[in-house]
């Protein structure tokens, strides 16, 4: 098998924030309860139309990665709410940002230092919030993202796809940082989205990847577009995804050790919700 070319979820241009005096403003203390406006390529006199349904009531499924990095959300927190999402069966979402932070101080993708009211995201969803100032706010907190570095490569190198072309971290001075890797190497948890869609993936490949490595618990990762093909098609959701992988792997004998990446070491599964599988 090779690469097969998926097509990304086609959105229309997010163009930024409806605050309250109907002003488009391009942060928002509030990424999931206030409206945002997208381009209407020219249909009405302003150039934009609102998006009738907030976050909080869509959540983030069936979103490219270019909107997730518009709407103003991180790697870390873009994958938190996955894992969730995925533990969860689809069946339920991040509505908040108080929820996001209960999300981050509770699953091994947070543990930034975040300071919640709240331990679990049914903890945010319940409680009612007595005595707050309206400085509090939604209680967004702005997280910094994984690393300032960006992926950097030899795109002209022939013969080799996204999972063997050799990639470094640079920074914007041009300097390279890490010795050259793979993607088939290292797995593509700690790539930050932007990396990841100048690499190709789209939302649902980034994602299906994720989860592998999650259900992994970090210690393997999708090698190959091959691998990558075999997790197609099926819910996100569907253990027998991941089975497959590994009947592939058995019968072509690609199976080989990783170096283990250890988790950070007060990590703790979210006591809301079961995980849903292990691969092991």
């Amino acid at each position: 098998m090779s690469r097969v070319y998926r097509e990304e979820i086609f959105t229309r241009p997010l163009m930024g924030w409806l605050n309250a005096n109907g002003d488009i403003v391009y942060d928002t203390d509030d990424r999931f309860n206030t409206h945002y406006v997208v381009d209407d390529w020219g249909l009405s006199e302003q150039g934009y139309v609102l998006h009738d349904e907030t976050v909080s009531e869509t959540g983030l499924q069936y979103r490219s990665l270019e909107e997730i990095m518009r709407l103003g959300f991180t790697t870390r927190e873009y994958q938190a709410m996955v894992l969730y999402s995925a533990l969860s069966k689809g069946q339920d979402y991040v509505r908040s940002e108080r929820e996001l932070t209960a999300l981050m101080s509770s699953t091994f993708l947070g543990h930034m230092l975040d300071r919640s009211r709240a331990g679990t995201v049914a903890d945010a969803r319940s409680m009612t919030v007595t005595n707050s100032s309206p400085a509090e706010g939604s209680g967004r907190i702005h997280r910094p993202e994984i690393r300032s570095e960006k992926v950097s490569a030899d795109v002209q190198a022939k013969g080799r796809g996204r999972f063997e072309l050799e990639y470094r971290f640079c920074d914007d001075d041009g300097t390279k940082t890490d010795r050259g890797l793979t993607l088939a190497q290292t797995g593509i948890m700690d790539w930050k989205l932007s990396d990841a869609v100048w690499w190709g993936f789209t939302a649902a490949e980034y994602e299906t990847m994720l989860l592998f490595e999650y259900a992994s618990n970090g210690k393997d990762h999708v090698r190959s577009e091959d691998e990558l093909n075999v997790l197609f098609p099926g819910s996100a959701h569907d253990i027998e995804r991941t089975l497959r992988l590994y009947e592939f792997r058995k019968a072509q004998e690609l199976a080989g050790a990783r170096d283990h990446r250890p988790l950070h070491p007060e990590a703790v599964p979210d006591p809301d919700v079961d995980p849903w599988w292990t691969p092991y």
